[in-house]
């Protein structure tokens, strides 16, 4: 494998990768935001491409206001990769009550076949939150932690759980 690095663009490190035993395959191009290593775009054939998609999330909002109920939380959208209208609708309320506990949610699935299991995934910014207390949070919401994924070079946090209603 062959790494180029492509430079900065818009917050973002370029890269690509070509493989000279498989010259019939097109480089593939990443992106990792310089501030946020969390946030990264992948899987991409075309430089052009992946500069549009760059593109487009700089011009959506950075933080968004996310309700349930009563309750309202201000949630980071990971430099506008995630927006509200991603989010699957019934881990909202779950999404609400970790952020207003003080953990900040990147991503999740309400649940999705992990090795032949249904599981629901939330990811946490920090590689080592307070499992007590996420716990808490999940029971309130008839879930429990079935699996932790401590990503310690990506600074995050994976919790898997019974995926909503299975």
């Amino acid at each position: 494998m062959v790494r180029t690095d492509h430079g900065a663009y818009k917050g973002y490190r370029i890269t690509s990768d070509y493989f000279p035993d498989h010259p019939e395959q097109p480089p593939f191009y990443r992106a990792i935001h310089l501030s946020d290593s969390s946030a990264s775009l992948h899987n991409r054939t075309s430089l052009e491409g992946l500069k549009a998609e760059i593109d487009e999330l700089s011009t959506r909002p950075k933080t968004y206001t996310l309700r349930s109920g009563s309750k309202e939380v201000a949630i980071s959208s990971m430099q506008g990769k995630y927006m509200p209208e991603d989010l699957d609708p019934e881990i909202i309320p779950l999404i609400v009550d970790l952020n207003a506990a003080g953990f900040q949610t990147l991503a999740s699935c309400a649940g999705h076949s992990t090795r032949g299991d249904i599981y629901g995934i939330v990811s946490i910014k920090g590689a080592d939150p307070d499992t007590r207390e996420i716990q808490k949070v999940l029971k309130a919401h008839g879930l429990s932690i079935a699996r932790i994924e401590r990503k310690q070079s990506e600074g995050r946090t994976r919790i898997l759980f019974p995926a909503f209603g299975k």
